[in-house]
Parts: structure tokens; C-alpha cells; sequence
């Protein structure tokens, strides 16, 4: 028989294994969030109360989510343990609010270790340093802004609260409705066979919701980004809004800021694209990756974890409709940070363990 006859029947068999490998990881992602809730319930009253007494204050909070974010190298992991904490009344709304804006910084990290492979060569490493911490200028711009307004008013909370009754009262839940009743008897069965150990049950639900995270982000990275860089140059880039609805279509689609924002570092630093032209695709990438806190949060069935994860969109979303008309502003900072870096190779790592890592450590040893 021909190649070419038997060509068509390889790639269909790759693609239904791939769709089947997709169907397989969503159902351990979504597992892993039943479990959490679930092996948290189990540690009891005591467990909240020493949670809160840690994380006692929004600030301490926001400095949780930005190191927890940097540790765990995903923003989709951060939250979604976020939301099944809330879900599970461990953590406060109040509290997972400020962590969640932590989390929208701590993500930024990849974006600038893959800035430093261009290290060696100083144009390139301007222009890419440049691209990667802009994304670090916007999160933080929008953290000044609305972390203040969030303790004042109660704005995106409210938000939250609102998107998530509008949510549940149009039936969004029903959708997840079969899974959550699939996944509970599976849940229930795995905490009785390790004798209703919370801490066991912890253990297993982050272990599989961080490969799940890494394995749906591969298995949709293979499927959506074959082409994508040749998209990239043919022009999209051009138009402003274009770029913004190729970021929040790509990572929704792949489910990773990280690898949508990290991609177009390379290009910035070859000269490739602009700083201008990346700012709306990486306001884009930061709407799109609130995709995967929402899933968890409708599977929960939670009203104040859905509320969560519709703050995550409101904070992206408000800073988007703030900080797009002011864009000059965070692209002037990430062009003059980066040409500070340029004096020496030292300052991009201490710009690097400070942020990410030393001021929030810090920050939570002084305040607790």
C-alpha cells in the first residue's frame, strides 16, 4: 500500500490520541481540585485559623501569592490552588484577593530568565530585557493601583462577587455539574484507601495539579503553536488590537502566559518586533490565562471561589482598560530598567532575586 494512503490515517490516529490525551489530563486537573478542597476540609477549624494566622494581612498575602507564583513557575497552578482553598473555606475571599494579584507578578519571571539568554550580546539583551519586564511593569502598576482601591472600596471583590452570581444564575455550573459528580465518589474513594490523611490527600492533589498544569500545557502547546511563529511575523503585530486578541486567544488556548509571552521575547531581541507592538499582546496573554482558575472554580460548585476566579479577570481587565491608554508609562520603565541592566551583568540577577524572591520573603518575615 502506498505511503501516501496511509499518511492520512497516521495523522488522524495522532489527533484522536491527542484529544484523548487532552480529555485524560483535564480530568486529572480536575481531580486534583476536588481532592485539594476535599483534603483541606479534612485538616478542620485548626488548620484555617493557623492559615489566617499567617497569612493575617492583605500585604502579607500579596507577597504570598507573588513568591508562591515564582516558586511554582505558573500562575494557573498559584490560583487554582487559591481557588480550591477558598472553596474549601480555608482562606478568607478577602485574602485570596490580594494573593491573586500577587500571583499576576510573580508569573513574569519566566518571561525574564529567558530575557538572560541574551545576556552575552547587549543590543539584543536591551531590547529583549525590555520586552520581558514590561509585562513586570504593567502587573505591578496595576498592584499599586488597585491594591489600595481593593482595601478601600472592595472594587474588585464586588466585581467578583457580581460576575460570579450573573455566571451561576445563566446555568454555568450545569456544564461541570456530570464531572464534579463523576470525580466525587473517585475523590472519596482515594481519601478512605489512605485512612482520610489530609496530609497525604494534599500531597497527591498538588502533585497532580502541577503535572496536570505542565501536561495541559504541553499537549495544547503541541496542537496550537505548530505554525504560530510564522503567524507572528506575517503582520499581526501591526494592528494593536489584533495583538491583543491573538494574546488572549493564544493562551487561552494553551493555557500558559508564560509560553505565550515568553515566545515573543526571542523575536524582540532579534529585532524582530517592538516593545510598542508586544505591550497589547501581553495585556492580551494576562486576560487569557484566567481561563484555568475559572474552570476550577465552576467545578467547585463554590459561589466565593468562582468570585475568585472572576477577580483574577477583573483585575486583568480593569488594568487593561487603565493602563493601555497610559502604555507609554510601563514601556518607558521596562526600556530604562533595561538600559540600567546594561552597566552590569549583576544587575539583571539582583533585578531578578530581589523581586521575585527576596523582597516578598522578606516582606512576609517583617509583617508577620
Amino acid at each position: 500500500m502506498p505511503n501516501s494512503m496511509l499518511l492520512p490515517q497516521t495523522e488522524n490516529s495522532g489527533k484522536i490520541w491527542r484529544i484523548l490525551l487532552l480529555l485524560f489530563v483535564l480530568l486529572v486537573f480536575f481531580f486534583s481540585i476536588e481532592l485539594l478542597a476535599d483534603s483541606i476540609k479534612l485538616f478542620g477549624a485548626g488548620f484555617a485559623k493557623t492559615l489566617f494566622s499567617f497569612a493575617s494581612t492583605p500585604i502579607i498575602a500579596l507577597f504570598i501569592g507573588l513568591a508562591a507564583t515564582t516558586l511554582m513557575q505558573s500562575s494557573s497552578a498559584s490560583t487554582s490552588i487559591m481557588v480550591g482553598m477558598v472553596s474549601s473555606g480555608s482562606l478568607p475571599l478577602s485574602l485570596a484577593v490580594p494573593m491573586v494579584m500577587g500571583a499576576n507578578i510573580g508569573t513574569t519571571v519566566t518571561n525574564t530568565m529567558v530575557a538572560m539568554g541574551h545576556i552575552t550580546n547587549p543590543t539584543e539583551f536591551r531590547r529583549a530585557f525590555s520586552a520581558a519586564t514590561v509585562h513586570d511593569m504593567f502587573n505591578m502598576l496595576a498592584v499599586l493601583i488597585f491594591f489600595p482601591l481593593e482595601l478601600t472600596t472592595g472594587i474588585l471583590s464586588k466585581t467578583g462577587l457580581a460576575l460570579a452570581t450573573l455566571v451561576e444564575g445563566s446555568s454555568g455550573l450545569a456544564l461541570f455539574s456530570p464531572v464534579k459528580a463523576l470525580l466525587k465518589p473517585i475523590v472519596k474513594g482515594f481519601l478512605h484507601s489512605v485512612n482520610d490523611n489530609p496530609w497525604l490527600g494534599l500531597l497527591v492533589a498538588v502533585a497532580a495539579l502541577y503535572f496536570a498544569i505542565v501536561m495541559l500545557t504541553k499537549v495544547l502547546k503541541g496542537i496550537f503553536l505548530r505554525n504560530v511563529e510564522n503567524a507572528f511575523q506575517g503582520g499581526i503585530f501591526d494592528n494593536a488590537a489584533v495583538a491583543f486578541a491573538m494574546g488572549i486567544a493564544l493562551t487561552f488556548l494553551v493555557q500558559s502566559s508564560s509560553i505565550t509571552t515568553s515566545m515573543v521575547v526571542p523575536m524582540a531581541g532579534a529585532g524582530l518586533l517592538t516593545i510598542q507592538q508586544i505591550f497589547p499582546y501581553t495585556l492580551g496573554a494576562n486576560i487569557g490565562t484566567t481561563i484555568t482558575a475559572f474552570m476550577a472554580a465552576m467545578l467547585t460548585g463554590n459561589h466565593n471561589a468562582v468570585a475568585l476566579s472572576m477577580v483574577h479577570f477583573a483585575f486583568n481587565a480593569y488594568g487593561t482598560l487603565l493602563l493601555w491608554p497610559m502604555r507609554r508609562l510601563p514601556i518607558w520603565m521596562a526600556e530604562t530598567l533595561a538600559t540600567q541592566t546594561l552597566r552590569s551583568r549583576l544587575y539583571p540577577l539582583l533585578y531578578l532575586v530581589v523581586l521575585f524572591l527576596a523582597l516578598p520573603l522578606a516582606a512576609i518575615y517583617l509583617t508577620h
